[in-house]
C-alpha cells in the first residue's frame, strides 16, 4: 500500500471501529405496549404549547382533560391512542416501525393533516415520533416515548411553530 494512502485507510478503520462501538452501546429496543394513566402532578403544563399553537376553547379544554395513552407495538406497527375526558377528543395513529411516513388528521382539529414517522431511539430504546404539518399554524414536532422506570412512561416533546419552540414532558403510569 502506498505510504500516502495509509493515513486515509487508518481514518476509515477508526471510523468503522467507532461506529461498531456505538452500535454495541445502543440501548435494546423497548416494548412500550400498555395502557398508561397521566400523572398530572409530575407532568409539565401544556399551557405554553397551547399558546404556541394558538389553541383555545374546546380543544384547549380537551387537552387539559387528557387521561392517558395506550401504546401497542405489534408486527412492526407502533399504535398510539390518546384518551381524553371528552369522548370526541380521541387520537389514534398507527406508524410502521420501518420509518415509512404516515398521514393523519391534525391533532389540534384544524383542517388538514400531519405527516409523521417513527424510529427507534438508540440511547433509550424508546420511540421517536416525528410529525410535520402545514398552515394554518404550520410546524413540526418530535415526541420521545421511553420508560424512565419500569412502569413509568415519559413523553418528551419538542414543538416548533414559526419561530417559537416549546419543550415539555408528560408522565404516565402503567396500569395494564
Amino acid at each position: 500500500m502506498p505510504g500516502w494512502l495509509k493515513p486515509a485507510v487508518a481514518r476509515q478503520q477508526r471510523g468503522l471501529h467507532e461506529q461498531q462501538q456505538q452500535q454495541q452501546q445502543a440501548a435494546p429496543p423497548l416494548d412500550l405496549s400498555g395502557v398508561y394513566v397521566k400523572d398530572k402532578v409530575a407532568s409539565d403544563s401544556l399551557d405554553e404549547a397551547c399558546d404556541v399553537m394558538r389553541l383555545g376553547g374546546l380543544v384547549r379544554i380537551a387537552i387539559g382533560l387528557i387521561k392517558g395513552v395506550e401504546l401497542r407495538q405489534q408486527d412492526g406497527v407502533f399504535t398510539f391512542v390518546l384518551h381524553s375526558g371528552i369522548l370526541w377528543f380521541k387520537v389514534t395513529e398507527r406508524y410502521s416501525e420501518d420509518g415509512r411516513p404516515a398521514r393523519f388528521k391534525r391533532r389540534d382539529l384544524r383542517r388538514g393533516t400531519h405527516v409523521g414517522h417513527v424510529e427507534r431511539c438508540p440511547t433509550t430504546g424508546g420511540i421517536l415520533m416525528h410529525v410535520k404539518w402545514g398552515d394554518p399554524m404550520g410546524g413540526h414536532g418530535r415526541d420521545h416515548f421511553y420508560l424512565a422506570d419500569k412502569d413509568v412512561l415519559h413523553v418528551d416533546t419538542t414543538l416548533t411553530v414559526g419561530d417559537r419552540t416549546v419543550r415539555y414532558r408528560q408522565v404516565y403510569r402503567k396500569v395494564s
